[in-house]
């Protein structure tokens, strides 16, 4: 912020904290309400003026989460959006944010924090997290857009084998959107993780070429890990 003071979330069910950029004791700036269904603050953004701070108050399902602020100045928490994630304030004077795979943009008055019309949906297939809260998007200061469009970052995706020489075949022939591989001890198996309605973890007999499914519930796995003997993941 304008002052040097750092706003951050120290852990994944947390709320906002507040530090100075010369170290020292952290401040507590939020907390989630769990009656809510709140299961962490995150992503937060200094507005201009310095007083107030944007943050999603994440909830499953992500489109159930919410945009809120705070003020520096007297502590007050509350709702700007409701049903919407990863909050931005922009200089054309709206806030920007997403929901389902949709852009939104409403008229926001900085200095008083607050949406003062309708929101309008302003671009589709914008990719949004729905375990990280976040979208892949940032604006610049003449009002350019990057983003990553969901249709690219969910398409199906082939894992391959390159040699030394920068050669890449196949690994299988399936196309799945696989998230990260490794390779058990022995080099018979490969474990991957596969996005879908949920992530679940998956393993792929590089003998006799089979893919096979390990977990199915809704909870989210990744980043499989194999034991030193092979015989554990």
């Amino acid at each position: 912020g304008p002052d040097g003071r750092i706003v951050y979330a120290p852990i994944y069910s947390e709320g906002l904290f507040r530090i100075s950029e010369q170290g020292g004791a952290p401040q507590r700036l939020t907390a989630p309400d769990r009656d809510r269904g709140e299961l962490g603050h995150w992503w937060p953004q200094h507005l201009p003026g310095g007083d107030h701070v944007l943050y999603t108050a994440f909830c499953t399902p992500v489109d159930s989460s919410r945009v809120g602020v705070v003020s520096l100045s007297t502590g007050e928490v509350r709702d700007v959006v409701d049903g919407g994630f990863y909050g931005r304030y922009v200089r054309s004077g709206h806030l920007l944010y997403v929901k389902g795979d949709r852009l939104y943009a409403a008229p926001f008055d900085v200095g008083r924090a607050t949406v003062t019309g309708s929101a309008v949906a302003v671009l589709d297939d914008v990719f949004g997290s729905h375990t990280g809260g976040y979208s892949m998007l940032d604006v610049s200061v003449d009002g350019t857009l990057a983003y990553s469009p969901r249709s690219v970052v969910e398409a199906p995706r082939e894992l391959v084998w390159v040699d030394r020489q920068g050669l890449a075949r196949p690994a299988m022939d399936d196309r799945l959107r696989f998230n990260g591989a490794v390779v058990s001890p022995d080099g018979g198996l490969l474990a991957t993780s596969v996005v879908g309605d949920s992530q679940d973890l998956w393993t792929y007999s590089l003998e006799r070429g089979t893919l096979s499914r390990l977990t199915s519930a809704d909870r989210t796995e990744f980043s499989p890990l194999w034991s030193p003997d092979g015989q554990t993941l």
